[in-house]
C-alpha cells in the first residue's frame, strides 16, 4: 500500500532545521541582550567617528550628499557626506553588530529588536547633545530638532535589518502570521494614501538631485507596491512562503520609493520596519507553493507583457496619424513603457487627443489585470491531484468493512474522494479539495483512538499545502476529539435513520406513505432487491441508463452519497429496484452497508420521470421492511440540512432565530432546495441524528461555507482546486 506522503518541511510555530546553530537554539538570557546593547551603544558611537574621520576625503567620492550626518558642523553647513560613504560605514557597522548578536545567540526577532532600538537611540542621544552644544538651544528643542533628522532611521534600519538575517532561529508564536499580514495590508494602504496625498517638503530637495522623472515614477511604483502588498497580504495569514518573500521585498522597496518620491520619511520608517519584521519571522512562513506554478505564473507574466507590448504597438499603429512622429517599433516600445510606468498616464505627451487622453490608461489597466492574475497563479495552493492506487482502495474497503460502523463510512469510498491514511495503516480519512478547503467526509475510519492523531497530521499535511481544513458531517460522539486539537464545530443538519423495528405503516402520521404504498401496488408495480453482485451487465446498463437520465448533469451531493452505482465496498451494496407493470425497471434506491453497525445507507434514488407520485415513499417503505427481514437495524435515510432551523421543533433562541432568518434569506437568493429532503425523509417519522462542520478558525466559515455548498452541488460542480 503506497503511504501518504508527509510534508518535507516543519509545522508552523517550529523552528527552522538545517540552518546554523539550530541544534542549540537556548538562549543566554538577559545578559546576552544586555552585552549586545552595550557593544551596539560602543559600535554606534565608534562609527560615528569613522564619518567624521572620513568627512575629508568624502568630498573626491562620487554621489549625492547625505546632510546632517555631522551634527557637530552643522553651523559651518560642513555636516554631509557623500551617500555611498554613509552607506558603507553603516553597513560595516550593521554586519559587526550582527555577528556579534549571534555569538550571544539571540533570536531574529530578538536580534533586530535590539540592535535597531540602540542604534537609533544611541545617534538620538549623540545628535541632541551635539546640536545642543552647536546651536545653544534648550536640551527639549534639541531632542526635538533630532527626531526630525533624516539620518538616523537608514542607520537603524540597516543594524535591524542584519540583526534580522543573521539572528538564530526561534519557534515564533502562533499569531506571528496573522500580525504580520495585518501589518502588510496597513503598508499597502499606507503605500496607497501616500502615493495620492500630496505631500510637502521632501520633493524640492530631491529637485536639485535626481532627475525630475523619478519621483513621479517612484510614485507610480509606490501604487503598485502597495497593491502587491494587499494582495499578498492574504497569503502571509496563511503561512505560505511565496507570499513572505515578495512582501518582504515591496516592503524593503517601498521604504527607498518613499524616500525617492518625496523624502517622505515617516512612510520609509513604517514600511522598512515591516521589512525588518518580516526577516525576523521568515521561520512563520513555511508554506511552500504548488511547484508546477513556477511554470504558470512567469508564463502569465510574460504572455501579459507580449500582450501589453503588442496592444500598444497596434493601437499606437492605427492611430500614427495622431502621432507627432511617425510610426516605428522604437516609438512604439518607448511610448508603452512610458505609460506603462505610470508616466503620462492622463495623458500621453506625444500622442494628440483624443486617443493620447485613454491610451496611457488603458495601458495601466492591462498591466493591472496582468499583475493580479499572476500573483493568483503564483499565490495558489497546491492544486489537489487525485492518484490512488488499487492497493489504497482495497486497505480503505478492508477497513470500511472492519471498523465502519458510522452510517456515513462507506461514502468515504467514493472515487473522487483522496484517502489520507494513518502512519501504521491502521485508519484512515477521505477528503477533496473543493475553493482551496480539504474537506475531510464524515469521521476517520479506524479503530477507537485513532482519530485524534490521524486528524493531527492530515492537518498539518493540509496546511503544508496551502490548503484550509474542514470536516464534513461530523457525528456528536467525534466532537470531543476535534475540540481537544483545538477545531471548532458548527450544527449542519440532521441524518434521518429510520429503526427497522420499531417501522410500521399503521397510524395516521404516516398515512401518505401508506396510501403511496398501496396505490403503487394496484398499479402493477413490485419491488426486487439485489446486492451489487447479483447485478448483471444488461441490468447495470438499465440502471445506469435511469440514472444518468434523473442526474441530468447534476452533480451529485459529496459525504452522504456514492459518486457512481459501482462505488463504495466491492460486494457491500444493495440495490432495491422498483418495476413497472411491464417488468422493466422504473427507478431504484442505491443502499451502502455498513457491516460494523448493521445497517444501510442510502446513496441516491434515481427514477423516470413519468413514474406516478409516491414512487420513492413506495422503495424506501419496501426497503425497511426487507432490511427488517434480513437482519438490519438501522436504514440511514437523506441528509437534512439546517433541519432544525428550517422546521424548528420549539422555540429558538434569538441567535438561531437570526440564523434561521439569514438561511431563508440565502435560499430565496440562491434558490437552494434545502428543505426537500427534509420534508421527504420526515414522511418516515426518523430518529434524527444531528451532523456538523468541524473548522480551524471563525474566519474561515465562508470558505467551509462556500466549498461546502458547492461539493454538495448546490453552487455546481467546480474544479477540486
Amino acid at each position: 500500500m503506497r503511504a501518504e506522503p508527509r510534508p518535507a518541511i516543519q509545522p508552523a510555530g517550529s523552528p527552522e532545521v538545517g540552518g546554523p546553530g539550530s541544534s542549540a537554539v537556548r538562549s543566554t538570557g538577559p545578559w546576552g541582550g544586555l552585552a549586545t546593547a552595550g557593544v551596539a551603544i560602543a559600535l554606534t558611537a565608534a562609527a560615528v567617528g569613522v564619518v567624521y574621520l572620513l568627512r575629508g576625503v568624502t568630498a573626491s567620492v562620487p554621489g549625492p550628499r547625505v546632510r546632517e550626518v555631522l551634527p557637530l558642523d552643522d553651523l559651518p553647513n560642513l555636516g554631509w557626506v557623500r551617500l555611498p560613504v554613509y552607506l558603507a560605514v553603516w553597513s560595516t557597522a550593521a554586519v559587526l553588530l550582527a555577528g556579534f548578536a549571534r555569538r550571544r545567540r539571540l533570536g531574529r526577532a530578538a536580534s533586530a529588536l535590539v540592535l535597531g532600538s540602540v542604534v537609533a537611540a544611541t545617534l538620538a542621544a549623540i545628535d541632541a547633545v551635539s546640536l545642543f552644544a552647536v546651536r545653544q538651544v534648550r536640551l527639549e528643542r534639541a531632542m526635538w530638532l533630532t527626531m526630525r533628522l533624516r539620518t538616523i532611521s537608514p542607520a537603524a534600519l540597516l543594524a535591524a535589518g542584519a540583526g534580522a538575517v543573521a539572528g538564530l532561529a526561534r519557534r515564533p508564536h502562533a499569531s506571528t502570521r496573522r500580525i504580520l499580514a495585518w501589518l502588510v495590508a496597513a503598508a499597502g494602504v499606507l503605500n496607497l494614501w501616500s502615493a495620492i496625498v500630496p505631500h510637502g517638503g521632501g520633493a524640492a530637495l530631491l529637485a536639485g538631485i535626481l532627475p525630475p522623472e523619478v519621483p513621479r515614477v517612484a510614485s507610480a511604483v509606490t501604487v503598485a507596491a502597495g497593491a502587491g502588498l494587499l494582495v499578498v497580504a492574504l497569503g502571509l495569514a496563511r503561512g505560505r512562503h511565496r507570499a513572505w518573500a515578495l512582501a518582504a521585498a515591496l516592503a524593503a522597496a517601498s521604504s527607498v520609493l518613499h524616500l525617492l518620491k518625496g523624502l517622505d520619511q515617516p512612510e520609509a520608517i513604517v514600511t522598512g520596519s515591516i521589512a525588518v519584521a518580516l526577516l525576523a519571522c521568515r521561520a512563520a512562513f513555511d508554506v511552500e507553493g504548488d511547484p508546477q506554478t513556477r511554470v504558470s505564473a512567469p508564463a502569465w507574466a510574460a504572455a501579459f507583457a507580449v500582450g501589453i507590448y503588442a496592444y500598444g504597438a497596434a493601437a499606437l499603429f492605427v492611430n500614427r496619424t495622431l502621432a507627432d512622429r511617425s510610426w516605428s517599433p522604437a516609438f512604439a516600445f518607448e511610448e508603452t513603457s512610458r505609460a506603462l510606468w505610470g508616466l503620462g498616464v492622463r495623458r500621453s505627451g506625444h500622442v494628440a487627443p483624443p486617443f493620447g487622453d485613454w491610451f496611457p490608461l488603458s495601458v495601466v489597466l492591462l498591466a493591472t489585470v496582468g499583475v493580479v492574475v499572476t500573483l493568483g497563479a503564483w499565490f495558489r495552493p497546491w492544486r489537489h491531484r487525485l492518484q490512488l492506487e488499487d492497493e489504497e482502495r482495497e486497505a480503505a474497503d478492508r477497513l470500511v468493512r472492519a471498523w465502519g460502523r458510522d452510517s456515513l463510512a462507506p461514502f468515504t469510498l467514493r472515487r473522487d474522494k483522496d484517502l489520507f491514511f494513518s502512519a501504521d495503516g491502521d485508519a484512515f480519512l477521505a477528503y477533496a479539495v473543493r475553493a482551496g478547503v480539504a474537506l475531510v467526509s464524515g469521521d476517520p475510519v479506524g479503530p477507537p483512538g485513532t482519530l485524534r492523531p490521524l486528524v493531527e497530521d492530515f492537518l498539518a499535511y493540509a496546511h503544508a499545502k496551502g490548503w484550509r481544513a474542514a470536516v464534513l458531517g461530523a457525528s456528536e460522539a467525534s466532537l470531543p476529539a476535534y475540540r481537544s486539537l483545538g477545531l471548532r464545530s458548527l450544527y449542519w443538519g440532521d441524518e434521518a435513520v429510520v429503526d427497522t423495528a420499531t417501522f410500521t405503516l399503521e397510524g395516521r402520521p404516516i398515512r401518505k406513505v401508506r396510501q403511496s404504498v398501496h396505490r403503487l401496488e394496484r398499479a402493477g408495480y413490485r419491488l426486487e432487491v439485489r446486492s451489487a453482485a447479483d447485478v448483471g451487465p444488461e441490468l447495470a446498463a438499465e440502471l445506469e441508463a435511469i440514472a444518468t437520465r434523473w442526474a441530468d448533469g447534476a452533480s451529485l451531493g459529496y459525504a452522504m452519497s456514492l459518486d457512481s452505482s459501482s462505488a463504495g465496498p466491492l460486494d457491500a451494496a444493495v440495490f432495491v429496484i422498483g418495476r413497472g407493470a411491464d417488468d422493466r425497471p422504473k427507478g431504484f434506491l442505491h443502499l451502502a452497508v455498513h457491516d460494523g453497525a448493521g445497517g444501510l445507507s442510502l446513496s441516491t434514488m434515481p427514477r423516470l420521470r413519468d413514474t406516478p407520485n409516491g414512487f420513492n415513499e413506495w422503495l424506501v417503505a419496501g426497503t425497511i421492511a426487507w432490511a427488517r427481514a434480513h437482519g438490519f437495524g438501522t436504514v440511514s435515510l437523506n441528509f437534512a440540512p439546517f433541519a432544525q432551523l428550517l422546521d424548528p421543533a420549539g422555540s429558538l433562541g434569538p441567535m438561531r432565530r437570526v440564523a434561521r432568518r439569514a438561511l431563508l434569506v440565502l435560499k430565496s437568493w440562491l434558490g437552494l432546495k434545502l428543505d426537500n429532503l427534509l420534508r421527504f425523509a420526515g414522511h418516515f417519522r426518523p430518529r434524527w441524528r444531528p451532523r456538523y462542520v468541524v473548522f480551524e478558525r471563525p474566519l474561515d466559515l465562508p470558505r467551509v461555507g462556500v466549498a461546502g455548498l458547492r461539493a454538495e452541488g448546490y453552487l455546481g460542480r467546480r474544479s477540486s482546486a
